[in-house]
């Protein structure tokens, strides 16, 4: 089997856990020394061998369709689809039926990652699985269980060992598996098509990198991990602020100084990974 042709990547999230920098920015466009994540992930797909792409939008679409609209990459044709209502990675399948007509690449558009799909390649072509789940052991939650290359479970934290990594390879085979209507998720329509006999491949790739870019402290590891994958690591760059945020994201973090100053910031969870409040404890400033 030739590598898949096409990729739906993920972009319609709200990126709440790292607010205030997404109010007004979508995740997917937040820079990494000053290129967005969403155009890093577009350079790794047309390497390869990527020609077609689809992506959703909701949150902030504006950001997003100037950038597609200047052809960051020559060799990719680019879709946007505007998505009214948050739809769920499910969902979001399920309206893009009509582009997802052969094996295709499906990923998140804010992950960092370095990785040879090789190995999700050949795992695909010779045991043909409904779905070829990249996973690492070496970061994450930890809560997918394997036997024998097979995922059985994506929600055991006891007895989980890998983390899925938001990347896959699927066949469109799994569109019935997913809720004809409303909001839904990949992993509940690969829940249902385990229940069919279906099988959903983990596979852990050596020497592959993945980092879940979710808290400002992780988008602030991230661009020292960009560094060293890009060959830089050991060198130390003073830059100011707008090599690497925005004219917006820079106003937010102006808000947040005088608030985090002196007072611990807490976060409150919502819901899986998600953070929607931040508490800030009543705790004086220190006396002079």
């Amino acid at each position: 089997m030739r590598a898949p042709r096409k990729a739906f990547v993920l972009a319609a999230g709200y990126g709440t856990r790292l607010r205030p920098l997404t109010l007004e920015t979508p995740k997917p466009m937040l820079p990494l020394w000053n290129r967005p994540m969403l155009a890093r992930t577009l350079d790794m797909l047309a390497n390869w061998g990527v020609r077609e792409v689809l992506i959703n939008l909701h949150h902030a679409p504006g950001p997003i369709m100037r950038f597609l609209a200047s052809q960051p990459v020559p060799n990719l044709k680019i879709c946007a689809v505007f998505e009214p209502d948050i739809l769920g990675t499910g969902g979001a399948l399920r309206h893009a039926r009509w582009f997802l007509d052969q094996p295709f690449w499906l990923l998140n558009a804010d992950i960092l990652a370095r990785l040879d799909p090789a190995s999700l390649l050949q795992i695909w072509q010779r045991d043909r699985p409904l779905a070829a789940c990249w996973l690492t052991e070496d970061a994450g939650p930890r809560t997918v269980r394997c036997a024998n290359g097979i995922i059985r479970s994506f929600h055991d934290p006891q007895h989980g060992h890998a983390t899925f990594c938001g990347l896959q390879l699927l066949d469109p085979r799994i569109l019935p598996y997913i809720a004809p209507e409303g909001f839904d998720t990949i992993i509940a329509a690969y829940q249902r098509a385990q229940k069919q006999g279906e099988q959903i491949a983990g596979v852990t790739i050596p020497d592959a990198f993945w980092a879940d870019i979710g808290t400002p402290a992780q988008y602030l590891q991230a661009h020292h991990d960009t560094a060293k994958m890009l060959g830089h690591a050991g060198q130390t760059v003073t830059l100011p602020a707008a090599a690497i945020f925005t004219p917006a994201q820079q106003r937010a973090l102006h808000r947040l100084r005088p608030l985090t100053a002196h007072t611990p910031l807490e976060v409150l969870p919502l819901r899986g990974s998600q953070r929607e409040f931040f508490r800030l404890p009543p705790t004086p400033p220190p006396s002079a």
